[in-house]
């Protein structure tokens, strides 16, 4: 019975510490992308230092943000407290539809237009990334 309650101890413990590690800090932008001829959402997770700090950062790129991202700002916080991860700027670019997924990740000979795509990450949302953020 200890050992349930030790282990209940550790759980409560690791969700309030989680809890005070909110996702405040996410900005959710719209660009409007010549190259695919819409608008995308990307959404932006600076690190808890960043307003206090001039250092540049890492980023990490998280497609299929609308169902990845939010796992992925969680498990990169986690490893960021519990092993001396280093601070990380994290951008997830949304899909607008399922349709427009398949055209953005699927090659030419498969229907597909990956490489609009492509030049969407290279010339516009990573241009705009490096512009606005210091990474």
């Amino acid at each position: 019975m200890s050992k349930k309650i030790e282990l209940l101890a550790i759980i409560l413990f690791l969700l309030s510490a989680f809890s005070s590690f909110s996702q405040s800090s996410d900005t959710t932008v719209y660009l409007q992308s010549e190259v695919l001829g819409e608008k995308r959402s990307i959404i932006i997770g600076l690190p808890r230092n960043y307003h206090t700090s001039d250092q540049a950062y890492a980023c990490l790129y998280v497609l299929d943000a609308e169902y990845k991202y939010d796992i992925s700002r969680s498990i990169h916080q986690f490893f960021e407290i519990s092993t001396q991860l280093p601070n990380t700027i994290i951008i997830g670019i949304s899909n607008s539809s399922k349709e427009n997924r398949h055209r953005d990740l699927l090659p030419s000979n498969f229907q597909g237009k990956d490489s609009l795509f492509r030049d969407f990450l290279e010339n516009e949302v990573i241009p705009y990334v490096e512009k606005e953020y210091r990474c």
